[in-house]
């Protein structure tokens, strides 16, 4: 009977019941979509068995004697976490007492060839025991032996399911058969499980490739740079194993003295990979936390209001003998049953906007984003989300809802005179407080809001050093087995030019090994100022370019000149403004007193031909680092990033470079800021 007045009640003011659903359903749907991706990121184990063993072992600097001039933020970085050598993994591997078992891996990019189109695909290199470590092994074939840790033994591969299932079409006899993979044959040895999905640090979700540790040896060098992860002994804590691997690396230190300033730092991956994002989903989800409490005092208010419409119903119930407390649970229930329906709304809400936030959020802003979904955790905490939003919206209306003195209020509603419901003074005082503490709440989100949008604005309007428009930026792999020689990356480079520069509206094309804003990579060298004493541990980043960089980025001049093509193989190099205000302070903004001098990058002494305007490479967050900008031939690598100016829409040309390419793992995208 209770439930069919209250629905007769409620269906005389549609509006009522109709805003106070609405009202919960936005703050109950935005509150449990964000708590979803708080659940996968924060909240939800690890998807290996006895996760809570398995540790991310990092080398440790000391910023003051390793990386002096270094961006402050990348210094505290990396004294923390630094990858390491495979020399010294290999030093851990054997001289630690806390560890099952201890392997390194690196994210790496491939070129797929020898079958179909070739295609560019993520995937990573790893050691035999990384599979070991995280306690999984191929659904199909098996994982690396230890012998193919060497180098002429890891021509073998191991695919993704995704990969498998796409290009081989999950054919079960691919073991064995031979793929190109970064123009070498390999032998698929493996094929990982659908639910394969990898949660650490820097690594893809779902790499679709795996080689040996070799593959990642540059030539002429039989050593790699690896990120290392570790499963703890039974019994052994963190703790242990950080002053196990301290006494690890004071031995290695007596016999190598690089390692006298280096130590280990011993992180649990969960840690680990909710480290940089932890503070932010806080905010955020705080942030949605806020609207639905301001949306339960909005509710609290209307409730209020329609108890002080329905005072008459209850004074004259209550002359009939109905108890204060049947008053209350009417009003508290009829709370309750708005809650629930708001609650529904936002859980429908929820599920779609789920996958509306997936779609706003940058892959690599956090982790473990494969793993967002609304599961049987998430839907708990809605449906406990809205009751505890109709308990506490109700609950001030319904204890107010005949006063201190029900026989007042009783006298009041019944007298003839009393023609119209009005709010008592205590109820006009609780609304003043639900009104001050909305007001505050909102003020409060505002004041955020605001100051978010003010860092946004400063940031879009940072000087970049570079300009973006126009641009078609690309990366290529270069196979070692065709391009295992300086010259013959040389040739490749002239010979791509040449294809890239004739095209349609073709303005400029750059080359680098890093892109200007979209890339954090840094190939750092010791750097010493002719006349100057030698300073240990002081970097410059060293970017090496093709004459046609500075016009294909937009980079300004500040004095001197750009490089030229008669510079490709000579020792000079162009310097920036940075560079200047750490090594000339006094003619920092007049120049061009540096230009002539002569600076040592690494091994070469190079002479200072002009300075260019700051450019942001690591964000236009993150202040300039002094760099040096060298000629391709002074660094050649096996990866070449690209730009491509255009006199119109860039994208108008990606299908022509495409089509023009010299290899096939060339990828264009448009420029990016």
């Amino acid at each position: 009977m209770r439930v069919r007045s209250a629905i007769r009640s409620l269906a005389r003011m549609p509006s009522f019941p109709l805003a106070v659903v609405l009202t919960i359903a936005l703050g109950v749907g935005a509150t449990t979509a964000m708590f979803s991706v708080v659940c996968a990121v924060l909240l939800r184990p690890l998807p290996y068995p006895n996760a809570d063993r398995i540790v991310v072992v990092w080398e440790r600097w000391q910023v003051d004697r390793d990386m002096k001039g270094v961006d402050p933020v990348v210094a505290a970085r990396l004294a923390e976490r630094s990858v390491v050598m495979t020399d010294a993994l290999s030093a851990w591997r054997t001289g630690n007492h806390v560890f099952q078992q201890i392997g390194g891996f690196n994210p790496r990019q491939f070129s797929l060839t020898g079958t179909a189109e070739p295609e560019r695909v993520e995937g990573i290199v790893a050691s035999s025991d990384f599979f070991r470590v995280l306690d999984t092994h191929p659904s199909l074939g098996r994982a690396f032996s230890v012998e193919e840790d060497q180098p002429g033994r890891d021509e073998v591969v191991i695919l993704g399911h995704g990969l498998w299932m796409r290009r081989f079409g999950g054919d079960r006899t691919i073991l064995g058969r031979t793929i190109g993979v970064d123009g070498l044959p390999h032998t698929v040895i493996g094929v990982m499980p659908a639910d394969f999905h990898l949660v650490l640090p820097n690594a893809p979700a779902d790499p679709q490739l795996i080689t040996p540790v070799p593959h990642s040896y540059q030539p002429g060098r039989k050593w790699a740079l690896l990120m290392t992860v570790a499963r703890l002994k039974p019994g052994v804590d963190v703790a242990a194993a950080q002053s196990d691997m301290s006494a690890v690396v004071r031995r290695m230190a007596a016999t190598n003295r690089r390692y006298a300033t280096r130590g280990a730092n011993v992180v649990p991956l969960a840690e680990e990979m909710a480290q940089n994002s932890r503070l932010a989903l806080l905010v955020l989800f705080g942030a949605t936390g806020g609207v639905l409490l301001i949306g339960c005092v909005n509710v609290a208010n209307l409730l209020l209001v329609r108890v002080a419409a329905r005072q008459k119903e209850f004074a004259i119930r209550t002359a009939l003998g109905a108890g204060r407390w049947q008053i209350i649970r009417d009003v508290l229930g009829e709370s309750l049953a708005l809650a629930a329906v708001g609650g529904a709304c936002g859980l429908l809400l929820a599920y779609w906007g789920t996958d509306a936030l997936l779609a706003l959020v940058p892959e690599h802003l956090f982790p473990r984003l494969e793993e967002v979904k609304v599961d049987r955790t998430v839907l708990g905490f809605g449906l406990v989300v809205s009751l505890l939003v109709g308990l506490a919206a109700g609950l001030a209306p319904a204890l107010h809802a005949l006063g201190r003195d029900r026989h007042a209020t009783l006298n009041r509603a019944l007298n003839a005179a009393q023609r119209t419901s009005t709010l008592s003074r205590r109820q006009r005082a609780t609304r003043r407080i639900l009104v001050a503490t909305q007001v505050a709440i909102a003020m409060v989100m505002l004041v955020g809001a605001a100051l978010l949008t003010q860092t946004y604005v400063r940031l879009t309007r940072v000087d970049l050093g570079v300009s973006p428009q126009h641009v078609l930026t690309f990366g290529v792999i270069l196979p070692p087995a065709r391009y295992g020689t300086d010259v013959g990356r040389m040739a490749f480079e002239d010979k791509l030019l040449s294809k890239l520069e004739v095209l349609p509206g073709v303005e400029g094309v750059g080359l680098t090994n890093s892109l200007p804003v979209q890339s954090s990579f840094t190939g750092s060298m010791n750097v010493t100022v002719e006349g100057r004493a030698p300073v240990d541990g002081e970097f410059v980043d060293v970017r090496t370019v093709n004459p046609g960089f500075f016009r294909a980025a937009g980079a300004r001049l500040a004095y001197g000149r750009f490089l030229n093509a008669g510079d490709a193989r000579s020792e000079v190099t162009v310097v920036n403004r940075a560079l200047i205000r750490r090594y000339w302070p006094s003619v920092a903004t007049t120049g061009p007193e540096p230009l002539g001098r002569r600076l040592q990058l690494g091994d070469r002494w190079c002479t200072i031909i002009g300075v260019v305007d700051d450019i942001k490479y690591s964000g236009p967050d993150r202040r300039s680092e002094p760099e040096a900008y060298a000629p391709l031939a002074f660094w050649p690598t096996g990866y070449l990033a690209g730009l491509v100016r255009v006199a119109g829409d860039p994208m108008a040309i990606a299908g022509l470079a495409r089509q023009g390419r010299c290899v096939p793992s060339i990828r264009t995208c448009p420029c990016r800021t």
